[in-house]
């Protein structure tokens, strides 16, 4: 998160306050725990930058995989092979760049070695996965640290792996990094994450679109602290967006077009159990006719300045939630329900400043 952006967050906090006719001494405490939470969450993760200083190059020759050290050190028609290969041979530490072209994957790649940094030179490296190499992650960092991700597209190939329930991209561990992912064509998730210090930005994940899949774009799963997603664009799944429990910023994003289903029930299109700041994003067009806006479990949560429109609802707490909810400057329209914000009396809620139409 940059300075100025954290700096803004604190000021609407303070002056939303201070206009409260009424002194509540929860609320003030609530406040100073937001801003502390908006500081402490707010470090920004540098995002990587390639550079043409590198231990390995990753290359297609004809229908070869090609990995180059001073030398061609591993090739194989399998792309998957001759990455993991590179990941045994850089024993501690290393830094990869793969060109554009289509890599087919035959199976899964572990980066099991900290400070490792995997580029890609763009969105045109594609890797593909093939057909019937269901229930394995493409790539996954499995408790590693240290880790960076960046700027490589993941092709689940959906059709031809119809009952696969892994994710594309696993981010397992402490500081580990993604920037410029792109994720499509997957079955069940486009990445599931857990650790400390995971910082998700400027990624694409699209799902297929439709409600014969269990699909989510992000899943956070055994209570990941200070995860930070970040100006990404989620959109065409059947459930949610994001599912998270832990902590955490949410910031800058879109997400539309999630929730499709409806039997049992809807959801939000993004749902939370835990200590989230919410803050700038789109949420809007829901999938389904229950499809929410922002759905909220346990926990203590900061909302500020998003546009919510299109959806069941805007903010909605679950039945016998129990919460501390800041809402603040928040633009919530077309709420098919009729209620911009739905919750029960277990809620501590400050509403102040937010548009409802």
């Amino acid at each position: 998160m940059e300075e100025n952006s954290r700096i803004d967050i604190m000021k609407t906090l303070i002056n939303q306050y201070r206009n409260q006719k009424k002194f509540d001494i929860i609320y003030f405490g609530l406040l100073v725990l937001a801003i502390s939470f908006v500081l402490y969450m707010g470090v920004d993760f540098a995002s990587a930058t390639t550079s043409n200083t590198y231990d390995v190059l990753i290359y297609k020759q004809g229908a070869y995989t090609i990995a180059w050290s001073n030398g061609v050190i591993y090739n194989s028609t399998d792309s998957a092979s001759v990455v993991q290969n590179v990941n045994n041979y850089l024993s501690s530490s290393g830094h990869v760049y793969v060109k554009n072209a289509n890599y087919t994957m035959n199976s899964r790649v572990h980066i099991s070695h900290p400070n490792f940094i995997f580029d890609c030179e763009s969105n045109q490296v594609f890797f593909i996965r093939n057909n019937n190499v269901a229930n394995q992650q493409m790539i996954y960092t499995w408790y590693n640290h240290d880790v960076q991700i960046n700027n490589c597209s993941f092709d689940g190939n959906y059709k031809n792996n119809m009952n696969d329930s892994s994710s594309l991209v696993g981010l397992e561990g402490n500081n580990i990094r993604t920037t410029g992912l792109h994720l499509y064509n997957y079955r069940h998730l486009g990445m599931d994450l857990t650790g400390q210090g995971i910082t998700v930005r400027d990624c694409v994940i699209h799902g297929v679109g439709d409600n014969d899949s269990s699909q989510m774009g992000i899943w956070f799963w055994s209570w990941p602290n200070r995860v930070n997603i970040d100006n990404c664009d989620i959109t065409n799944n059947e459930e949610a967006a994001l599912f998270g429990e832990g902590s955490g910023i949410i910031q800058n994003n879109n997400f539309s077009k999630n929730s499709m289903q409806y039997i049992p029930v809807g959801g939000g299109q993004v749902a939370f159990l835990g200590n989230f700041t919410i803050t700038n994003n789109f949420i809007y067009n829901a999938g389904g006719k229950l499809g929410g806006g922002i759905e909220l479990n346990d926990g203590n949560y900061i909302i500020i300045g998003n546009h919510i429109y299109n959806n069941l609802y805007g903010i909605a707490c679950n039945l016998g939630t129990k919460s501390n909810v800041i809402a603040m400057g928040n633009i919530i329209q077309k709420n098919w329900s009729g209620f911009p914000i739905e919750c029960g009396t277990g809620v501590n809620m400050t509403d102040l400043g937010n548009i409802k139409q």
